[in-house]
């Protein structure tokens, strides 16, 4: 996984309610700010936009196009998420 892609995954993860994630590499802990913790006079950084997923240059196809399929199942609403991670009469 490249920059671009790592960066991709966690944006929608984050976005997706992930407080924590952890890989062979790097452990990352969500935080967030509501309006209400703000001081009245703070301003919020706000970062420039990164090059998207297309932009990158691809090293391994089989394994950008799996990260792929990854970022479209955390964009599903809850309910259709829900029922793709865990079908029905799956269950143990």
């Amino acid at each position: 996984m490249n920059a671009v892609e790592t960066l991709e995954i966690l944006r929608e993860l984050k976005r997706s309610g992930a407080v924590h994630f952890k890989s062979s590499e790097f452990e990352v802990q969500f935080t967030s700010v509501s309006s209400e913790q703000l001081p009245l006079n703070s301003t919020v950084h706000v970062p420039a936009p990164t090059p998207t997923l297309s932009d990158a240059p691809v090293a391994n196809e089989e394994a950008t196009e799996k990260l792929k399929g990854l970022i479209n199942t955390l964009r599903m609403d809850d309910s259709k998420l829900l029922d793709t991670i865990f079908p029905a009469g799956a269950g143990g």
